[in-house]
């Protein structure tokens, strides 16, 4: 399958991977299978029932950040502060297109990810608002 590596910039081959080579330290993801990029090597996860990719290939960089979001707006929704659909809705009208976290391709959206989460936080638990 061809999926769009942040890595490589591009659409690339991948190979699929249980989680037991992708994550030798993690024996709970043994039976998760990942698409992992044949040329830079990173990887994403495998829909177990639809056998899609969940978002694009991030670099370790991204990977990184995109948990960093979903610290600051999962609260959010799982608190009860504001429904997930809604909460998206809010970040896809913010950013002009539709958004969800596993499509974040490079470190410039998710800086603005970020500082939409923080502004959207503040608003929402209404504290720092200005």
């Amino acid at each position: 399958m061809k999926i769009y590596c942040c890595g490589c910039e591009k659409q690339v081959r991948t190979v699929i991977k249980d989680g037991l080579v992708v994550y030798p330290h993690r024996p709970d993801l043994k039976n998760k299978e990942f698409y992992v990029c044949e040329r830079c090597n990173n990887f994403v996860g495998m829909n177990s029932r639809s056998g899609e990719p969940l978002g694009v290939i991030p670099t370790k960089e991204i990977s990184s950040f995109r948990q960093t979001i979903h610290g600051l707006i999962d609260p959010l929704w799982k608190d009860g502060k504001i429904s997930r659909s809604k909460l998206y809705k809010i970040l896809s009208k913010k950013v002009g297109y539709e958004y969800h976290t596993a499509d974040l391709r490079t470190i410039d959206e998710c800086r603005n990810i970020i500082r939409i989460a923080i502004k959207l936080r503040r608003k929402i638990y209404g504290y720092g608002v200005k």
